[in-house]
């Protein structure tokens, strides 16, 4: 009865983040439309890409699904890092070599950094 009541618990924890992620989507439209009201060639791709990347990175961070929360739910359930990374690319979709991981947004974020 009292896992049945955690599980729950996790549950509606785990949908309340995704709502509060979901309200989120307005004021990343309203940095868009910033960012394409500048009249300079560029600004607008690279204000987007600059938004997408950390929003995405943001929400892997939240949801528990970057790299380090990864590693620390496999060491605290004693279970494989490379199995449970492995059921959330499968689960997300994310397929193929070198698919975009939460490192690789940062390293791309950094490099947008330096180009302005």
């Amino acid at each position: 009865m009292i896992e049945e009541i955690r599980q729950s618990t996790k549950a509606e924890l785990v949908q309340n983040k995704v709502e509060e992620l979901r309200s989120r989507s307005w004021k990343c439209a309203g940095l868009s439309a910033t960012g394409a009201a500048i009249p300079v060639p560029g600004v607008s791709l690279v204000a987007d890409l600059g938004i997408i990347l950390c929003e995405s990175i943001f929400y892997f961070e939240q949801l528990g699904l970057d790299s380090e929360s990864l590693k620390r739910t496999a060491k605290l359930c004693s279970l494989d890092y490379k199995k449970i990374q492995s059921i959330v690319r499968e689960t997300l979709r994310i397929r193929g070599v070198g698919a975009v991981t939460v490192e690789t947004m940062k390293t791309i974020l950094k490099s947008l950094r330096r180009w302005r």
